[in-house]
């Protein structure tokens, strides 16, 4: 025999195999794969009551996130930090982007990277923050930043680490804007 009979044959007999696995009559649809259905009633009782997996006394339990004042001063810090690498006009990609990169989300530096900085007017950040957060919402803030064109609003997202990122900028609105 040769080897593309070899190939031949073995194709054949899954096939043949694969058609003696269906179901004898074919479904309303004309298909003859066999389906399966599993109600409540046709599992076992003790399906997925089971034992679980021990837990290990070892392993450290998650703690709860809450503010804090050093998540409030980190959270304040970081967007204070960012702003100031931000309100640099006259600075040429990519090291305006570069500076904001410490500071800012994945999602908004896809964005700086792609931004044309000769429109950048924005000067004289403040050195201090306002946080504007909710007790309930450990996770997200607004803290406002002043500059030489007025407050800023920068939105701040804690990371899984527990470091701050700014993930949102708005700047203040113009008259005739």
């Amino acid at each position: 025999m040769t080897h593309r009979s070899i190939k031949l044959a073995a194709g054949f007999a899954l096939v043949v195999a694969c058609a003696g696995c269906a179901s004898a009559s074919p479904t309303s649809g004309g298909s003859s794969v066999p389906t399966v259905t599993a109600t409540a009633d046709s599992l076992p009782p003790t399906w997925g009551t089971g034992p679980q997996a021990p837990e290990d006394p070892s392993a450290s339990k998650p703690t709860a996130v809450a503010w804090s004042a050093e998540s409030r001063a980190a959270a304040t810090s970081v967007a204070v930090k960012f702003m100031a690498a931000y309100a640099r006009p006259g600075t040429a990609q990519p090291a305006w982007a570069d500076a904001l990169a410490p500071y800012a989300s994945v999602e908004l530096m896809a964005k700086f990277r792609q931004a044309d900085t000769k429109y950048l007017t924005t000067s004289a950040p403040a050195v201090t923050g306002t946080l504007t957060a909710d007790d309930s919402n450990p996770y997200n803030g607004v803290v406002t930043v002043g500059t030489s064109e007025g407050p800023w609003q920068l939105g701040v997202h804690r990371q899984p680490d527990g470091s701050w990122r700014v993930s949102s900028i708005q700047p203040p609105v113009r008259q005739g804007h």
